[in-house]
């Protein structure tokens, strides 16, 4: 588990601490976003039981068991159809990660308390693309009865932080209402705000989401930037840059995965695909 719950709206009010690879809320930490306050969840825990460096639409994925190089997969892709593609299934007081025979075959990310957890897909960025960039497509759809304060989308570059006590990654997700871009750092996952928009209905309630993260790497030899954006159904709806600071660095990692955030947050991830930006 990791990172302030973006049903906190994420960014003034919360700072962390990581013990035993949980990351523990708190009030106070800084964030100029214009982010309201935290805020708490009140949906039930989800029942599932599971053993730096420096708009597309949607496209048929194919089992992670294909090969990479098949036509119609260029990188990375996997429709959860068969339980052993190879994301890791836990189930833990705080959090649950399960292959689901929803629609076929999905994969759930749940939260049981009000942090983040995230998942890293059985793949490599070098491995898709050689400059880092990459593009994540994803179909999303959340159980019932899930909060609005529950959040979900996508990590790119993840990486061990320099404590070893969690993940450096950047996030693109979403809430019922908010579009939001954010990094865990690369000293301590300390989670940093980077962007945030008011999705303005681009979200389809009880229906299936296709979000489309991009991550790109920018900027001049020793100063690199970070460019992200994320898009829903289609349309783009939050977008941003971040190059750095002394306290909050970063850098870029091999890893990419999904996360679910917020007390209560409960979504099946579909046809999952990693390319080469």
């Amino acid at each position: 588990m990791r990172v302030p719950s973006p049903s906190a709206r994420l960014r003034r009010t919360l700072s962390c601490g990581i013990v035993a690879g949980v990351l523990v809320l708190a009030a106070g930490c800084g964030g100029d976003d214009g982010g309201s306050d935290a805020r708490e969840s009140g949906t039930t825990a989800p029942t599932t039981e599971a053993s730096e460096s420096g708009s597309v639409t949607p496209s048929p994925s194919v089992s992670a068991s294909t090969s990479p190089s098949a036509p119609d997969c260029p990188g990375f892709c996997d429709s959860f159809d068969d339980p052993g593609s190879g994301w890791k299934e836990e189930n833990t007081p705080g959090f649950v990660t399960a292959y689901d025979d929803v629609d076929g075959g999905t994969f759930r990310v749940a939260t049981r308390e009000n942090a983040s957890h995230a998942a890293t897909a059985p793949t490599t960025v070098s491995s898709i693309s050689d400059d880092y960039a990459v593009t994540v497509d994803v179909d999303t759809r959340t159980a019932e009865g899930m909060s609005d304060l529950g959040a979900y989308g996508v990590t790119c570059w993840n990486h061990a932080t320099q404590d070893e006590a969690g993940d450096s990654a950047f996030l693109l997700y979403v809430d019922a209402k908010t579009a939001i871009l954010g990094l865990w750092d690369e000293i301590s996952a300390a989670y940093v705000p980077i962007a945030e928009r008011p999705l303005s209905g681009a979200l389809t309630p009880g229906e299936s989401n296709h979000l489309t993260a991009t991550c790109r790497r920018a900027g001049k030899p020793g100063a690199p930037r970070a460019e992200l954006a994320l898009s829903v159904n289609g349309t783009e709806v939050v977008s941003g840059t971040y190059t750095g600071t002394a306290e909050h660095p970063w850098a870029v990692g091999d890893g990419v995965g999904l996360v679910a955030a917020g007390e209560g947050a409960d979504v099946l991830f579909d046809d999952f695909e990693v390319t080469g930006d």
